[in-house]
Order: C-alpha cells, then structure tokens, then sequence
C-alpha cells in the first residue's frame, strides 16, 4: 500500500484498533452511475378497532383538537426501496427463498444484515407515504370530507401516528425473528438509476431478456452461496461462508448487541490484510452529516462492494451509513483528532468503547454505545 493510501488510513487504523470501523478513509468517494434492483411492499393496515381508523389519533392542523385519522381509501400504506449492492440483492432473494421454506434460523449475519437494511428502507418509505396521506399532502387535502373543517394532522403528530400504523407495523411483518413462514414478502419492483460508491458498477440483470416488472419476489437467477455475483442454483441459503481474508469471523468475533469480543487470531489477519478496505472501496468520510442525526465524525460507506470487509462489518453489526462518533470518548471532529485517537490506542487496554450514530427512521437517529474486547491473545 503505498504513502498516500496510508495516509488516508490513518483514521481508520484507530477505529479498527477498536474493532469497529472497517474502511480506508476518502475525502471524496467514487460515485459510479449504476442500476440497482427494487423492492417494494405494500402493508393492509390493521383495524383493531373495527371503526375504520388508524388506532391513534393525531393534532388537527387547524383546529389544534385531537382528531381520527381514517385508514385511507385503499387500505394500505405502500413502502419501496433499491439496493445499492448486487451482493446484498442476493441475499435479500436467499433470505425470501429460507423464508418460503421455513428455514429462516439457518440463515448467515450476512444474509440478515442484507433483509434488515433492505426492510427498514421500505418501512421508512411507507411512514413517509403514511405521514403524506395523515397531513393531506403537499397540496394539504381534506383526508376525512365526512366531517366538517378542514380535517388533517399536523407533522409531528402525524409521524407519531404513523411510526405506529405503518413503520413499526412494517418491520413486524418482516422480523425474522418468531414468523417462520408467515414472514411479509416484499415484490421485486425493477431497476433505477443512480450513484453507487464503488469502483465500478457491479449490476446484474435479473433475466437475460426483459426485466421482471414486480411481483416475483425471486425471480431471476439465483446466485449461489451467500451473496456471490455469478449463476448457480441458490439451493444452499444456509450455508455457513467459508474463512474469508480475516479469518473465521463465525468463530472470531461475537456480538451481545454492542456489546463485541474479537479473537486474536482474526485482530492478527485483519493488521495483515489491511489494503483489503482500501482494495474494495469501504470509505470513511469525516465531518458533519447534516440531518437528521446532526451528528461529526467518520461517516462509514461502501460496505458490500467486496465480501470480506463487508462481513466484518456485518459481524460487528456495522451498516452503511453509520457515523462513528467518539472512540475512547474521544470525538472524531477531523483528521487531526482522529490521528490523536490512533496514539492512545497504542497504550489503552480492553475494553475499548466507541458511540456510533444510526439514522433509524427518515428523522431520527439512535445512539449505539460500542464495547469491544480482544480475547484469545
């Protein structure tokens, strides 16, 4: 790895000597213009009630009054999002396919961080959808013509009302966790266009001929293994993943929620193979990120151009998007402290913290607190 690569790792040295991080840091990505494949879900939503209104109810814009909200006319709120990653639009169909066959425990951390990201991006998009329809829109309709006045909620209320009906709601019907079979299954809805951060576009065509529009959750050629690019059957869903650049992460590295011991042995493979962040274009951007975390730091991106720091990442419970906020309680403001960061690390003993900032819902964030422990040595 030559001078400048290493310069432009030094950020990430220390975050990795906590265990966390797993890019090579670029002040300015490479944003390729690319295909990515769509899935979409549309959610019935549930009438506990029997009175054909959402459960809650919400601020009337005008009238500052507490008012019903009425399901909408066609019963659903409707959620899309597009995968960046060829990889990750793999596992997602591998994880639909275990699903349909009820083997969903035997799926890898790979092939469940795919689902999470893919599924919390819909439901996002659904609570946005639900918040629209609850506020009347850009054009401020009436939502409830049976009543008087001009009946719609306001913001704030309608995102509290919505979270509920439709982004919560969402993710239960997609958790893995106790649905087995009964797990909601999201309808493949094509391509666009847009930037990926990678050195190139790595799109594959769902059919050799016209793109499937929707409705055939796994159509296409399956890829064999757990996210692989290239043909196969894509009988094998479960599959544990062969010992990757870092070593056996299965074995390596466990995670108790943020709470994570890493082995030696991997800590030793990750020091050797360094050049492997920079190699498949994970990148850590410093600075601040605007809204709606409103949080500096080194902001993680272009997990899933490559399997093995991707894996990492995923066996850390690291995602795209992550901003890395403080290691060792110290802020992560620019270059010249995260380079600071890398000399205390040299002498810190375990365990080694770090607080990471999570954009969960299209206006808000969470706060993770990292504890992570080298064990083996």
């Amino acid at each position: 790895m030559n001078q400048s690569i290493r310069t432009h790792c030094v950020v990430t040295t220390a975050i990795l000597s906590a265990s966390l991080a797993t890019a090579c840091l670029e002040d300015n990505p490479n944003n390729d213009e690319c295909m990515k494949h769509c899935w979409e879900y549309s959610y019935v939503v549930a009438d506990p009630n029997g009175d054909g209104d959402l459960e809650d109810s919400c601020t009337n814009r005008n009238a500052a009054e507490a008012m019903v909200v009425p399901i909408p006319g066609n019963g659903a709120f409707r959620g899309r999002a597009c995968i960046e990653f060829q990889a990750d639009h793999n596992r997602v169909k591998q994880v639909i396919a275990a699903a349909q066959s009820g083997s969903v425990a035997g799926l890898s951390a790979a092939q469940v961080a795919a689902w999470d990201e893919l599924t919390q991006k819909i439901a996002a998009d659904a609570l946005d959808a639900c918040i629209s329809y609850a506020t009347g829109g850009s054009d401020h309709d009436d939502i409830n013509l049976g009543l008087p006045g001009d009946q719609a909620c306001t913001g704030s209320t309608a995102e509290a009302v919505c979270t509920t009906a439709a982004y919560d709601a969402v993710l239960a019907a997609f958790s893995l966790s106790d649905q087995g079979a009964d797990i909601a299954i999201p309808s493949y809805a094509g391509v666009e266009s847009g930037l990926v951060a990678q050195p190139e576009c790595q799109f594959i065509p769902e059919t050799t001929g016209e793109e499937p529009t929707g409705g055939d959750p796994t159509g296409g050629p399956q890829s064999g293994g757990d996210g692989g690019q290239s043909g196969g059957t894509g009988a094998d869903v479960t599959g544990a993943d062969e010992a990757g650049m870092f070593g056996d992460l299965d074995d390596g590295v466990h995670c108790t929620g943020t709470r994570c011991s890493v082995d030696m042995a991997v800590w030793s493979r990750i020091l050797d193979h360094f050049s492997t962040f920079y190699d498949e274009g994970v990148t850590l951007v410093i600075g601040p990120t605007g809204a709606p975390c409103n949080a500096v730091g080194a902001k993680l991106g272009g997990l899933g151009n490559g399997e093995d720091a991707n894996d990492l990442a995923v066996a850390l419970g690291l995602r795209n998007g992550d901003v890395i906020t403080k290691v060792e309680g110290v802020s992560l403001a620019n270059l010249a402290a995260a380079a600071a960061v890398v000399n205390d690390l040299q002498s810190s003993v375990d365990p080694i913290t770090m607080t990471v900032r999570r954009k969960v819902t299209t206006n808000s964030c969470a706060t993770l607190s990292y504890t992570i422990t080298l064990t083996g040595g």
